[in-house]
């Protein structure tokens, strides 16, 4: 499900995260939308040796899963929804793990079926 509205849960100064499996990289969410009762989308910034990256996620925070719809170079490319992936699981310890628990937590909901 791609859907741009929705009630914005976090849309203020980027919020950092520490990323211990890409410990070169500087990450911060950007904003995060809730889209149903358990799903998110979060947009994203990466800076790091290789330069900046933007990514936008949809997660669903009760599954345990995420997926990519955009990605770029530039925070205007987010805008050019393109789901790239198929909703997947998350392995404790990836970025894309971290990343969604940062987001499921500034929208208020709790990061659950996590593979270990």
């Amino acid at each position: 499900m791609v859907n741009v509205s929705g009630e914005i849960a976090f849309a203020g100064q980027p919020a950092q995260v520490s990323v211990p499996s890409d410990a070169k990289a500087h990450y911060f969410v950007l904003d995060v939308r809730k889209v149903g009762p358990n799903l998110i989308q979060m947009s994203s910034r990466r800076e790091g040796p290789s330069g900046v990256s933007f990514a936008k996620r949809e997660i669903d925070c009760a599954k345990g899963q995420a997926r990519y719809i955009s990605e770029g170079d530039t925070i205007e490319e987010l805008a050019r929804l393109n789901p790239v992936s198929k909703m997947g699981p998350l392995i404790e310890g990836s970025i894309s793990t971290v990343m969604s628990r940062a987001g499921c937590r500034i929208a208020g909901v709790e990061l659950r079926g996590v593979e270990q």
